[in-house]
């Protein structure tokens, strides 16, 4: 095909396959990012301390609601770059993007019904502990894919539409837990689902490969480190994104 670019190993070149794929990749890329922060920032914006609430009661509403929130928010912590390194090296055939693009999502769905239907607050843990990864996972794979699969001079403009996905992501789950409230499952799922269907347009849609070989244990844990002085422009953009997401 005109303007596909062989690479030594056989497959196509990122950016011929993301010229390929046509104008609804990024469009697809910017509704799974929305899509998986209105599904994620729905329970600690308001239907997880309504959950605490119908399962405590209101005296021990605000103690239990720290503790679940601070379980999951660890649990966002090690997933994210955990995930993102798996996602890295995945080699199934479906795609090492695309496999996340499934996972994530149904494992954050389920975590999301879980806190909906649990009445004990393990259940809001576990649920909780779930969806952080779950939807941490989505959102590495849906970050890989804008530096993978978008050409450079879309880059910054697929990239300055995705920022206020979080913001965005809050008030929209608001919304719709109040349009909602009536149903414990109903104003988790919902929300969940939007995020489903994010991902499910992303995968349709993506070109994906698995180009890395797998990795041990030593080559794995690695790749977590990247050294600061011969890479200052990354230690850079890492600390000041640490900071960001630590003020959020």
């Amino acid at each position: 095909m005109s303007g596909t670019t062989p690479t030594p190993s056989g497959t196509v070149s990122p950016p011929a396959a993301a010229a390929r794929a046509g104008a609804l990749l990024p469009v697809a890329l910017v509704a799974a990012y929305y899509g998986t922060y209105i599904a994620v920032m729905s329970p600690p914006t308001v239907s997880l301390a309504l959950r605490v609430r119908d399962v405590v009661g209101e005296d021990q509403r605000v103690s239990t609601l720290s503790t679940v929130l601070s379980v999951g928010a660890f649990a966002a912590a090690i997933a994210s770059p955990l995930l993102g390194a798996l996602s890295d090296r995945t080699t199934l055939r479906f795609g090492k993007r695309r496999t996340w693009l499934v996972i994530g999502p149904l494992v954050g769905l389920t975590g999301l019904a879980c806190i909906g239907l649990g009445g004990a607050v393990w259940l809001l843990v576990v649920g909780w502990v779930l969806a952080q990864a779950g939807w941490s996972g989505t959102l590495m794979a849906a970050q890989a894919v804008l530096t993978e699969r978008i050409e450079p001079g879309m880059r910054g403009r697929v990239s300055g539409l995705m920022g206020p996905a979080m913001p965005v992501g809050m008030v929209a789950a608001t919304l719709l837990v109040s349009l909602l409230d009536f149903s414990p499952v109903l104003m988790l799922l919902v929300p969940g689902l939007i995020g489903v269907a994010g991902a499910v347009f992303l995968v349709a849609v993506v070109p994906d490969t698995s180009t890395l070989p797998p990795f041990g244990p030593r080559e794995f844990f690695s790749s977590f480190y990247v050294n600061p002085r011969r890479y200052p422009a990354y230690a850079w953009a890492f600390a000041s994104r640490f900071l960001m997401f630590s003020g959020v």
